[in-house]
């Protein structure tokens, strides 16, 4: 069913909903005809949009782009990267079906998704310094992939301040606006060492979900990247329970993705090594954590689940199609795993960075408050008070409080998806849930206001 979904969220290369014999069976509606009609209207709008750089069919991110993808020119591993923020997944499949159950007409979802496809003429943002997007197939080649028999796969995107005069075009990935980038376009030589800033993504997301922050740090001189974690990302084919389970490992791809950064002919000799800070959103919040010393204490997890069985930190988060039944069998069958766990309670510091912003951080409960204490860093928080998926009484506070000098931000009645990207039209259709914030919450301003938070903690930690 999920896979079903996805391919029904995915409007980059499918035809709008009918590609599943023209029928979402559970739906007992047939959007056939229609659909096939929707989808020649997008295929002549995006002819018509080519000789128009401006004007873009939204669910485009560019014919060469997609070309590309579709050859295999591209590793393999990035053929999903479009879909890197997309959480197509329980949820997702909740949400889908309670619309349908509700009698949501077929014509509603169909003029939502011709609305996406229709060309659009957007203007781009205005700022002095435009930002190009590279992507890049790293590997970790210490650890194998969970799906084939080949290095952990590092795939990410890397935002940067691009030269002038680089022409920036809408990026729209699935159901959600991915900010304006120029893909491709050289980077700008006005400087010859910035500062690094790595992202982490929450859990079922991917690296095009943190655009909303990378821009606005790249737009401002920064390198930027985001990795998209293996198991635990839209961006690949399916998800991996081990992705979701094996939380630690996150952090070990921040210190890989730094490594390989360094050695890129494009950005390492652009890199200042000793200016690099990290980032991170939900699970990306403890990942961000975990780079500059929390540790995680299994035994601590045990005892405070215990005691609140229904927390959200004490069970497998909504995007995870799997059950803990299928946990118990991979803890208690599965040797990798086993030895992964065993190093669970190590430290992933990294020395090499110099400062870390986590917003709606989870997993406060897990993480040993004399790993916090021990934190030397500056750390920045920020959390929405109306997060139901982070708790700021379980997480974000007692985080804040335990890390020496820490600095927190408690947004009012900000909830956790909004700092997912804005959603198009059909997102909001479709995922309302992770699309629709309080009616006093702009998404797109707290957005603005997160991330030049970012930028001026950046500024001052990394001594620009």
């Amino acid at each position: 069913m999920w896979r079903l979904l996805r391919r029904l969220y995915d409007a980059r290369d499918r035809n709008l909903v009918g590609h599943h014999h023209n029928r979402v069976t559970s739906a007992g509606f047939v959007l056939g005809s229609t659909a096939r009609r929707a989808a020649r209207a997008r295929r002549a709008a995006q002819r018509r949009s080519s000789n128009d750089s401006d004007c873009r069919a939204p669910g485009m991110v560019g014919s060469e782009l997609v070309d590309r993808f579709k050859t295999g020119r591209l590793a393999s591993q990035w053929r999903g990267a479009l879909r890197a923020p997309l959480t197509v997944t329980v949820r997702a499949q909740l949400i889908l079906l309670n619309r349908i159950n509700t009698m949501l007409p077929a014509r509603a979802i169909v003029a939502a998704a011709l609305s996406v496809f229709t060309v659009a003429c957007a203007e781009p943002p205005k700022r002095v310094n435009p930002v190009g997007l590279s992507f890049a197939a790293y590997e970790d080649t210490a650890r194998r992939s969970w799906t084939r028999p080949q290095d952990r796969p590092l795939a990410t995107a890397v935002w940067y301040p691009a030269a002038l005069g680089s022409r920036e075009s809408e990026w729209r990935v699935g159901i959600f606006n991915a900010g304006w980038n120029a893909q491709k376009a050289p980077l700008s030589v006005a400087t010859t060492k910035r500062a690094l800033i790595v992202l982490s993504h929450g859990t079922g997301g991917g690296a095009a979900g943190m655009a909303w922050l990378a821009e606005t740090l790249a737009s401002n001189g920064y390198i930027v990247a985001a990795v998209n974690h293996h198991g635990n990302t839209a961006a690949e084919p399916s998800y991996q329970l081990q992705g979701f389970i094996l939380w630690w490992e996150r952090a070990r791809d921040i210190s890989v993705l730094i490594d390989r950064l360094l050695a890129d002919p494009q950005f390492g000799a652009h890199i200042d090594p000793s200016r690099i800070g990290v980032g991170g959103f939900s699970l990306g919040g403890y990942t961000a954590l975990a780079t500059v010393g929390a540790r995680l204490a299994h035994q601590q997890w045990k005892s405070f689940c215990a005691s609140q069985p229904v927390e959200p930190n004490c069970n497998l988060p909504p995007e995870a199609s799997f059950s803990m039944a299928d946990v118990q069998r991979l803890l208690d069958h599965d040797d990798r795993v086993k030895e992964a766990v065993s190093h669970s309670h190590e430290s992933f510091r990294d020395a090499r960075i110099r400062a870390a912003f986590a917003i709606a951080p989870v997993l406060g409960p897990v993480m040993t408050k004399a790993s916090l204490a021990e934190v030397k860093v500056p750390v920045r928080i920020i959390v929405g008070s109306k997060d139901d998926q982070a708790f700021p009484d379980v997480n974000a506070r007692p985080i804040a409080s335990a890390i020496p000098n820490a600095e927190i931000e408690i947004i009012p009645n900000v909830t956790h998806y909004t700092f997912l990207a804005r959603c198009n039209l059909w997102g909001k259709v479709v995922a309302r849930s992770l699309c629709a914030d309080p009616d006093e919450i702009d998404r797109e301003e707290v957005h603005r206001r997160v991330s030049v938070d970012a930028l001026k903690f950046f500024n001052r930690t990394l001594q620009r």
